[in-house]
């Protein structure tokens, strides 16, 4: 039976997306499964997927709870879990997933929507009929604007801002270093870069880096991890 709710855990999709029930006991966790979580994290952690749980704000404060709520307070379980080297329940289990940020991302990279989830013929809104004006059209119970599927969220422009202006500079300094272009005045203030974690830049810029691979590096990863709750966040 197909599933309605508005959000599932990294986990419980991995699982489902996969074909695998998430409440079964595995000695192994099926690679698909697996495959799916390193996407899913990877894709939160460099913003392209919206997670309602995470945010991508950097965060002062010193209440180990309210840490959670920001992405870099799981640095570690991320780099991990991207690198297949384990995979922190902890983690996927608090990160949420919304159905229609799902949708919209599944479009953008043309991937199905998974039947479970998106069960075909059953008229749950996730698309407007073409007979309806855009200005007649209002959101269903429970859903707002943000969801829509052709929206561009605060999020994606400033992504984009941020590669304009890299390519721009790196057109007049073609052999600058990315942690250099990451943190100019030009990206952090104009294109906003501030708002989100360095490592969160860098890969954006990463798409659009110009210069020869073997001068590229991507950011290290940070060893301390006793300070990893109030460092940065």
């Amino acid at each position: 039976m197909a599933l309605l709710i508005d959000q599932l855990t990294v986990r419980e999709l991995s699982f489902r997306w996969a074909g695998y029930d998430p409440d079964k006991f595995y000695l192994r966790t099926p690679l698909l499964v697996r495959d799916n979580f390193r996407l899913l994290i990877d894709q939160i952690f460099s913003a392209r997927l919206s997670c309602e749980t995470l945010s991508m704000d950097k965060y002062n404060g010193e209440d180990a709870l309210e840490a959670k709520r920001f992405i870099r307070y799981w640095f570690d379980s991320i780099q991990d879990c991207i690198e297949g080297k384990s995979y922190s329940n902890e983690l996927l289990n608090y990160a949420r997933v919304d159905r229609w940020e799902f949708q919209d991302w599944c479009a953008g990279h043309k991937v199905p929507l998974p039947e479970f989830w998106f069960p075909a013929g059953w008229g749950i809104g996730y698309e407007w009929p073409d007979s309806i004006p855009e200005d007649q059209k209002q959101p269903l119970a429970g859903e707002s604007f943000k969801q829509r599927k052709f929206r561009l969220d605060d999020r994606h422009r400033i992504e984009m801002a941020c590669k304009q202006i890299a390519i721009t500079l790196w057109a007049k300094e073609p052999n600058k270093n990315i942690k250099d272009i990451a943190n100019s005045k030009e990206v952090q203030e104009l294109g906003g870069g501030e708002n989100y974690l360095l490592e969160t830049v860098l890969e954006w810029l990463g798409e659009v880096d110009p210069r020869d691979p073997a001068k590229k590096r991507g950011p290290k990863r940070k060893n301390n991890t006793s300070s990893k709750k109030t460092e940065g966040l």
